[in-house]
């Protein structure tokens, strides 16, 4: 190491520099405290020796002096001081001493305490090293995640339309959301309506998702029934992603001219359709299994049909993130506790009721999966 050493006796100054030179030090050296600041700007040693009675700016003084000049780089400093009363031991310490070495100098224990002083700066390097390099990752990981998000945020929201019957939230457990809603009108002016939920959270699962989008928006766009879509939806799904994420999804298709609802359910919790005083009139449970898991040869796009208007009631569907969702207690938020939240609320109201209910059947339990919520009419 490189060690400055403070003394203003040219013996001590000698004894000591010769001692750590033999050592295997280089050593620069100061004779008061004043040098001994301006000398570690100079030369930033690895360590000093600082004598603490000395003319001009004492050991106190000067060691107070490069703590505040060091600021993140920490530089050990053991005092040799003829003082061995506590309140100077204590001073010394806090005008920001590491260790300290009652005189006359015994250079045995010198030598182990600059030995100790070695391995520690060591490992304050590697440390320090290892702290910029997870600051660069980190910084190099939010300039990714934000750009990850612009794009999500754009490939989601691309051709999204604002539809008067359709209103939703979605409440992601990290930075992602392996949840999404998409609609859209057909050419014909059917409404079109997709939630899904990939498996997995945060982008790993947002990324499951993506190819769900330009499909569900150009099919609907050439007024492809949803049938078709959820063919190809899987169909792309089991080509691009690892057989472990497949994505459960519901599509409804809403024919206001012809009083039809048709509904894909595909591994969700089933899809419910309400009065207006929050009473569940019809199920639409989940009939095949999530996109991505069968082949082109297996997968089943049969629609259940339910022949009423949109305007006579309310459809409602959701993630399992928000029935499965356990408070503190262990106790599932569960479709009874949706059923409550939405009795005799008004249609227009009952997200925002469902959403303010949820948070206050968690109490403050972290929220470990997304969870999306759609109203229809």
């Amino acid at each position: 190491m490189k060690i400055l050493v403070v003394d203003d006796s040219r013996f001590n100054l000698d004894m000591i520099s010769i001692s750590c030179r033999k050592w295997g030090n280089s050593v620069v050296t100061a004779t008061d405290g004043a040098q001994a600041v301006a000398c570690y700007q100079a030369e930033r040693p690895d360590l000093i020796l600082m004598d603490v009675m000395m003319p001009v700016m004492d050991g106190f003084q000067a060691t107070a002096r490069i703590r505040a000049q060091a600021e993140s780089r920490w530089v050990p400093i053991i005092l040799l001081t003829a003082l061995d009363n506590d309140q100077d031991l204590v001073r010394g310490i806090e005008s920001g001493a590491d260790d300290y070495l009652i005189k006359p100098i015994n250079f045995t224990v010198l030598r182990e305490k600059i030995r100790v002083m070695e391995r520690i700066a060591t490992m304050q390097g590697q440390l320090t090293e290892s702290l910029i390099c997870l600051q660069d990752y980190r910084d190099k990981a939010e300039e990714e995640r934000l750009l990850a998000m612009r794009v999500m945020d754009r490939v989601v929201n691309f051709g999204k339309m604002y539809d008067p019957l359709v209103m939703h939230s979605i409440i992601p457990a990290f930075n992602f959301s392996g949840d999404l809603v998409a609609y859209a009108r057909t050419p014909g002016g059917n409404l079109h309506v997709v939630l899904a939920d990939a498996t997995g959270h945060g982008l790993a699962a947002a990324l499951n998702v993506l190819p769900i989008i330009e499909i569900f928006y150009s099919m609907t766009a050439k007024n492809f029934p949803i049938a078709n879509i959820a063919a190809e939806m899987n169909r792309k799904i089991r080509l691009l992603m690892p057989r472990e994420r497949f994505v459960a999804a519901v599509l409804v298709s809403i024919e206001t001219s012809a009083r039809i609802i048709n509904v894909w359910n595909g591994g969700c919790p089933a899809v419910l359709f309400i009065d207006a005083i929050g009473k569940i009139m019809h199920f639409f449970p989940s009939a095949h299994p999530p996109l991505g898991i069968q082949s082109e040869e297996d997968f089943s796009s049969e629609l259940e049909i339910y022949p009423c208007s949109i305007y006579d009631g309310q459809l409602l569907m959701c993630s399992d993130g928000l029935l499965e969702a356990e408070n503190s207690a262990g106790i599932p938020f569960s479709l009874e506790g949706l059923s409550q939240a939405i009795f005799g609320i008004p249609p227009c109201d009952r997200i925002n009721h469902i959403m303010e209910t949820f948070r206050r059947h968690l109490k403050g339990a972290p929220q470990i999966d997304d969870v999306s919520l759609v109203t229809i009419g």
